[in-house]
């Protein structure tokens, strides 16, 4: 008497559900990788203002000179900027002859030329992200400029109206209520040591 094998494998049926499930399953990853992706891009962006203050403080105690960084909003959907720059007269104020701190020259080198020098690169925030306040200063009107300067001994020259940077995503977690997320860094004036801030929602502000 001869027997009926027993088939084996999925059927049509089993691979659809299973295939349904999966896409579901990488739906919602996605869904939480890209509501994750704006508060890493803040965080990656706060750690490198951090580095870039520790930098210039220490820059200052090492040569004995004062040197600062600079925080800029160029506008018109160009990233927003930061960098280190050497206070070449030693006046606790960024110099700069053309109003553009991204176009300079080098006293070093030019004749009449009173720039103070950027030490390093440029360096951009994110493309999702900007500066809303620097040390009081609104960022948000095209062109504004926020800068803080280290003496020789690594303390903040100047008292700016504010110590706190703050570094906000152009991305909405929440459209209702205009919500997107906010870090950024401190600066304690008396001895010139960064923190950083801790990630939190904050309202976007109004955009010229």
């Amino acid at each position: 008497m001869k027997t009926k094998k027993r088939q084996t494998g999925f059927t049509l049926i089993e691979m659809v559900v299973t295939m349904m499930i999966m896409l579901i399953l990488a739906s919602l990853a996605t869904g939480s990788i890209l509501r994750t992706q704006p508060r890493y891009r803040v965080r990656g962006d706060t750690w490198t203002v951090y580095q870039t203050l520790t930098k210039a403080k220490f820059l200052s105690i090492d040569g004995n000179r004062t040197f600062g960084v600079l925080f800029y909003h160029v506008g018109t959907h160009q990233p927003d900027y930061f960098f280190v720059f050497q206070d070449w007269n030693n006046d606790g104020v960024f110099n700069d002859t053309d109003g553009n701190p991204l176009n300079q020259c080098n006293p070093a080198t030019t004749s009449g030329c009173l720039d103070d020098p950027i030490m390093g690169a440029y360096e951009p925030l994110h493309s999702s992200n900007f500066f809303p306040l620097v040390f009081g200063v609104n960022m948000t009107t095209p062109g504004s400029i926020s800068y803080i300067t280290f003496g020789p001994l690594g303390n903040v020259r100047q008292t700016p109206a504010s110590r706190d940077i703050y570094i906000q995503s152009y991305l909405l977690f929440d459209r209702v209520n205009n919500l997107s997320y906010r870090g950024g860094d401190k600066v304690d004036f008396a001895s010139g040591n960064a923190s950083r801030l801790p990630l939190a929602p904050a309202t976007m502000p109004t955009m010229p």
